[in-house]
This record gives C-alpha cells, structure tokens and sequence, in this order.
C-alpha cells in the first residue's frame, strides 16, 4: 500500500509501539491523527511527526461512539487504523476489582472491535483502506498473572482472523500483529513487577537462549530486565513457523487414523482377460501370468 499522504490513525500513539509506528508511518510521507489519553506524550509525539492530536480515553463508550466519524470529519476519510491502544493488570485474577476487569476488557477487546466495525464501511464504499491490529503472543500463550490481559488479546487474534475472511475478495486488508514482550515499555515494568509472571518469564526464555541462534536472531534481541531477554524484532518466515510442530501434530494423526482402520483385505490380482491381451514376447507378468512388453 502507498502511504504517500495516506492518512493513518493510530489509538495509543503518545508512548510505546503507538509511537515507533508514528515514526515510521510518518517516514513514509503518511499524515497522522494521533490518538490517546495522555495528552504531554501526544504532543511530543505530534511535534516530531507533524500529525493530528486527539486526545481521547478510549476506554470510554461515550468516547468510542462515534470516534471514527468525527476523526473523519476534521482531518478526512482513514486510509489505515491502527487499533494499538491497551492496557495490562498484571496480578493475582481473584485480586483484580470490577472496574479493572472492565476497563481491561473494554479499551483490549470492545473498543478494538468498535473502531474495526465504524471505520470498515468507508474504507469498501471508497475500495481502499487496511486496518493494524496489535495483539500479542499472550493470546495462544499464557503466563500467570496475564489472564484477563491474554484473553483480551485471543479475542482480537480470533476476530481479525473471521474479518479478514469476511473481507476475501475487497479491496480492504486487515493486519494481526503479535508481538511479543517489548522493553522498553511501561507494559514490561508492570509485567515483571509480578512475581510469578516474572519467574514465568525468565524460565521460558531462558529455555529459548539454549538453542542455537543465527547472527541476525541474536542482534534482534533487547532485555526486559535482569536475567529476562526478551525478542523485539526477529519474526522467523512464515513458511518456517511452526513448521516442525505441525508435522508432529500430521504424523500424530495419521498413525491414530491408522491404528483405527480395519486390515485391508488383499485385492484380486487386476490383468487383462485371455485371449484380449496384446502383449510381446518377454517374461512372465507377476500380476496376470502373460508375457510382459505391452505397447
């Protein structure tokens, strides 16, 4: 897609991920509204990038009703959304309070899904447009402490994928993002200030550092705190992931299907009936008992 004075939304821009990509996405000659609740992040993030500043709690209903109408209203029809805006309440579930898990809930999931819904109308009637959803490993792997947070990211995952399937065949693409844990960020301190997600942490990457590595992989790597290194970048081929993981699971299956099927009775010898069969001097056929050679 050509992002030459496209105009790109992005929620959660003022700190993070939201950030980097308005660096990128202005890099590329795109304009920019950008979106979040805290407005000094915002401003120093618009004051590089040249774009719009709206800021706005999109954990809000009153505040997502709508959003992407007035967006368009003031700064013009959206080229690419960028759902990057969420929140993390790492910690015991049976500790969270209600107004956590719904905040969580709301700004991860509801909202994601809100913004996808308003803005996708526009982008078909004008045959343009691409939506960035940011999930995260966290969806297809859990950690404790992360429950209610990894949920969240399992819905966006689950339905960016029934989208994308509704949009076969329009002009309008969908992106998944899955990132894993990136440093530095507010979202690791807060990860790692848990114990158990922590001690979780450390002992899945460090099972990951015993495996040999190429030069590019291990230049791709930042750390997340003591002891906890953490991939920011490398994303193997997707020709390549999973790859060994789905021929176990195939082979798997295949013996279980195998194991069930009834021995197979051995099959009548097939060959032509005599007298029909016009075949050449040679040797005997093992199948049908006439002189091999046929043309």
């Amino acid at each position: 897609m050509d992002l030459k004075d496209a105009h790109v939304v992005i929620t959660g821009a003022s700190r993070g991920i939201g950030a980097a990509l308005a660096d990128a996405f202005a890099a590329r000659g795109a304009r920019l509204t950008l979106a979040a609740r805290s407005l000094p992040g915002l401003q120093e993030v618009a004051a590089r990038t040249g774009g719009a500043v709206v800021q706005a709690d999109l954990a809000d209903p009153a505040v997502v009703d709508g959003f992407i109408a007035r967006v368009e209203a003031e700064h013009g029809p959206v080229d690419v959304l960028v759902n990057n805006a969420g929140i993390d309440v790492t910690g015991a579930f049976t500790e969270l309070s209600g107004e956590e898990l719904e905040r969580v809930i709301r700004l991860n999931a509801i909202t994601v899904a809100d913004l996808s819904r308003q803005v996708l109308p526009g982008m078909v009637e004008r045959g343009r447009g691409h939506i960035v959803q940011m999930s995260s490993l966290a969806g297809s792997g859990v950690f404790p402490g992360m429950a209610v947070y990894a949920g969240t990211k399992a819905f966006v995952s689950h339905m960016t994928a029934g989208i994308r399937m509704e949009l076969k065949g329009l002009p309008v693409g969908i992106t998944l993002v899955e990132s894993g844990l990136v440093a530095p960020t507010d979202m690791k301190d807060s990860v790692l200030s848990y114990p158990p997600t922590a001690a979780c942490f450390r002992r899945f990457y460090a099972g990951r550092q015993d495996r040999p590595r190429g030069g590019a992989r291990d230049a791709s790597r930042a750390h997340a705190g003591p002891g906890v290194p953490v991939p920011v970048a490398h994303q193997r081929p997707a020709a390549h992931r999973g790859g060994h993981r789905r021929r176990n699971l195939a082979s798997g299956l295949r013996r279980r299907v195998s194991a069930r099927r009834p021995p197979r009775r051995a099959r009548p010898a097939r060959g032509r009936r005599a007298g029909t069969c016009r075949r050449r001097s040679g040797s005997a056929s093992p199948r049908c008992g006439a002189p091999t050679g046929c043309r």
